[in-house]
């Protein structure tokens, strides 16, 4: 995601959901937000992510969805702390979900497609 800029992030998406489309026309299609990360964790595996770029790329991408009439789940929002940050508990390194984190996870993306 930052080797390249926001939009072509977006571009690339846009390209992925146009062949699952092409390949399978009736599927139904839900994109998830990129996740926050979290800078404060001692073994920290963030690298040069941002929370403030990746609420921007968020951004962007729930409005791609809003106009391709496609399911956006939030994620950022469920899986952040009051700082903006992903919660400790939800995180061993500040990047990659805990089994906490992906209980969270799971949890939403069920009641999302039942």
């Amino acid at each position: 995601v930052y080797d390249i800029s926001m939009d072509e992030t977006i571009s690339n998406i846009d390209k992925i959901i146009k062949g699952i489309k092409n390949n399978l026309p009736n599927c139904e299609i839900y994109v998830e937000s990129i996740y926050p990360v979290n800078h404060d964790i001692r073994r920290n595996n963030a690298g040069n992510r941002e929370n403030s770029d990746i609420k921007e790329i968020n951004e962007k991408l729930e409005d791609y969805c809003e106009d391709n009439d496609i399911t956006y789940i939030d994620m950022y929002d469920l899986l952040k702390d009051d700082d903006d940050n992903l919660k400790e508990e939800y995180t061993k390194d500040g990047l990659h979900l805990s089994d906490k984190g992906y209980e969270v996870v799971t949890k939403e993306i069920k009641q999302i497609i039942s």
